[in-house]
C-alpha cells in the first residue's frame, strides 16, 4: 500500500534526531531542488545474465551494481550512471548510490538528480534515508509498502546554504572513514570465521571430523543398513494409513549418482526423499490479509539457516482447518525452492517445534523427516554443506531472474548417510566447535551494531549544525 498522511505534519511531530533541521535551515520540498526519473518496466522475458546491457533491479539499490542483463530496445531516459542516487520504491525504500557503470533502470527503481545550484548531491545521500524510514514506518503495510513519486517529490529536507551543504558532507566524510576502516576489518573477520563454519561443515559431512572415530569404532549397522531401516518403515506406515487400501505404493525418488562418488567406508548416499516419512509438497499461496486471523503463514525470510524464525509472519485468510495440510511439525525441513539470490535458493531451515496456526509460504517445499531429531539435524547439516549446494545449483535454472528449483531437482541431489553411531558422533562434535565460535560472532555483531549506532549519532550532529 501507499503512503497516505501529512508528510510535512509528522516531520513537524517527529522525535527523531536525523529529520531534525535547524530553525535557520528553510525547508525546500525535494521536488523543487532535485529531479525524480522512474525506471522503465522492461520486458522480463528479456532478462538474462550475460547478454545486452546491465540492468538496475530493486534489489540492486544497495550494493549498487546488478548480475542482471537486458537483451532488447531500451529508452535513453532510463539510463544511469556511477554516482547516480538510486531508491527503490517498494519495500524499505531504500537508497543507494550506483557504482555498477552505465545501466537501465528498471521499474520500481527511480533516481533522484540533485539541482546542483541548490543540493550537494552527497548531502542528500546523507539526509534522505531518514525521511524514508519516517515515511515507511507510516506506510500501511497489510501488503507491500510502495513510495509514489509524488510522495518522494514531497518530501521537505533542510535546505542549509549550498557551502555548508558541502562542508557539512566533507566532515561527515572524514569520520566515516575512520569508521570505514573499522568495519573493513570487522568484515573480513566475520568472512573468516564464515570460511571456517563452512569448512567445519564440509568436514563433518565429508568424514573427515570423524576420521579418528571410525578408526577406533565399529558400526554395528552401516549407513546401507540405516537407509533400507528407514524405507521399510516408510512403507510400513504408508501401508497403515487406510487412505491407502488398494492402492500401489511408489519407492522415494533415488539421487543421481556420479560414477567418481566417494563416500568413508560404512557410508551409503541416500536422496533426501528417502529420509522423509512422506507427504512431501509445496506450500500454499495466499494474498495477505489485511486483519489478524487464526492462521499466520511464514514469510520467505524466515527461513534462516539456524532454524525457522517464528516471528517473521503474516496473516493468512484461511481457517485452521484449511491450513492444516500445511502445518508445520519438529522435524519437517523446509526448503526454498525460488529466489533472486543463488545464496539464498536451495537454502533449508529445520523445524524445531510443532505449530498448529503457521503453515509454510509457496516457495517453500515442505519434507517431513524421518526419526529421531540427531537424524534431522544431520540431513540440515549435509543439505547445507558446500559441495550439496554447488550440486544444487546446477540443477537450478532462471525465470525472468529468479533462481528456481523444483521438487524433481532437490530428489535427484546426494546426500551421504553415515551408521548411526558416527551420525550421533559428528552431529556432537560439530555443535560443539560451533558453539566455541559463538563468542567470536556475537561479539563481531556487537560491535557492528555499535559502529552504526555511531553513524547515526554523526549524521544526527551534522543535520543539528554541530559538525561546522
Amino acid at each position: 500500500m501507499s503512503f497516505v498522511d501529512d508528510l510535512a505534519a509528522l516531520v513537524a511531530a517527529s522525535t527523531n534526531p536525523l529529520v531534525y533541521g535547524r530553525p535557520d535551515w528553510p525547508r525546500r520540498k525535494l521536488g523543487e531542488v532535485a529531479r525524480i526519473v522512474n525506471g522503465y518496466p522492461f520486458q522480463s522475458s528479456a532478462f538474462n545474465s550475460e547478454r545486452g546491457h546491465p540492468l538496475a533491479r530493486i534489489r540492486d539499490v544497495l550494493r549498487g551494481w546488478t548480475e542482471t542483463f537486458f537483451d532488447g530496445p531500451h529508452l535513453a531516459e532510463a539510463s544511469i550512471h556511477d554516482g547516480d542516487l538510486l531508491i527503490g520504491m517498494d519495500g524499505d525504500f531504500n537508497v543507494g548510490c550506483w557504482h555498477g557503470g552505465p545501466a537501465l533502470l528498471n521499474q520500481r527503481v527511480c533516481k533522484v538528480v540533485a539541482d546542483p545550484a541548490l543540493l550537494d548531491a552527497r548531502f542528500l545521500f546523507y539526509v534522505l534515508p531518514a525521511y524514508l524510514k519516517l515515511i515507511n514506518d507510516n506506510t500501511p503495510s497489510t501488503t507491500v509498502k510502495h513510495l509514489s513519486s509524488r510522495t518522494l517529490a514531497s518530501v521537505p529536507l533542510p535546505l542549509p546554504p549550498l557551502d555548508t551543504q558541502r562542508r557539512i558532507v566533507a566532515r561527515v566524510d572524514e569520520l566515516f572513514s575512520d569508521l570505514d576502516d573499522g568495519e573493513e576489518e570487522l568484515a573480513r573477520a566475520r568472512a573468516d570465521l564464515s570460511t571456517y563454519r563452512k569448512s567445519l561443515l564440509k568436514a563433518a559431512v565429508t568424514g573427515d571430523f570423524t576420521a579418528d572415530w571410525r578408526a577406533a569404532n565399529l558400526p554395528a549397522e552401516h549407513g546401507t543398513d540405516l537407509l533400507t531401516r528407514i524405507l521399510a518403515d516408510r512403507k510400513a506406515r504408508w501401508t497403515a494409513d487406510q487412505r491407502n487400501t488398494g492402492r500401489r505404493h511408489a519407492e522415494p525418488a533415488a539421487p543421481d549418482m556420479d560414477a567418481n562418488a566417494h563416500l568413508p567406508h560404512g557410508w551409503a548416499w541416500a536422496g533426501i526423499e528417502q529420509l522423509t516419512t512422506g507427504g512431501i509438497r509445496n506450500g500454499l499461496s495466499l494474498k495477505e490479509s489485511s486483519e489478524p486471523t487464526e492462521v499466520k503463514g511464514l514469510r520467505l525470510d524466515a527461513l534462516q539457516p539456524r532454524g525457522v524464525d517464528w516471528e517473521r509472519t503474516r496473516y493468512l485468510p484461511i481457517s485452521i482447518a484449511r491450513a492444516a495440510p500445511y502445518r508445520l511439525r519438529s522435524g519437517d525441513l523446509l526448503i526454498s525452492r525460488a529466489n533472486g539470490s543463488p545464496d539464498l535458493v536451495g537454502r533449508c531451515s529445520l523445524v524445531t517445534d510443532s505449530r498448529d496456526d503457521t503453515i509454510f509460504p509457496d516457495t517453500a517445499i515442505r519434507y517431513p523427516l524421518w526419526g529421531e531429531e540427531v537424524i534431522h539435524r544431520w540431513v540440515s547439516m549435509a543439505w547445507s554443506a558446500p559441495q550439496t549446494r554447488a550440486r544444487m545449483l546446477a540443477s537450478a535454472k532462471t525465470t525472468a531472474g529468479i533462481l528456481k528449483i523444483s521438487q524433481g531437482d532437490i530428489a535427484t541431489v546426494p546426500l551421504p548417510l553415515p551408521p548411526l553411531a558416527e551420525l550421533r558422533e559428528i552431529v556432537r562434535r560439530y555443535d560443539a566447535t560451533l558453539a566455541e565460535t559463538e563468542a567470536g560472532w556475537l561479539e563481531m555483531r556487537t560491535l557492528a551494531s555499535a559502529s552504526a549506532t555511531l553513524r547515526q549519532t554523526i549524521l544526527a550532529a551534522a543535520f543539528r549544525g554541530d559538525l561546522i
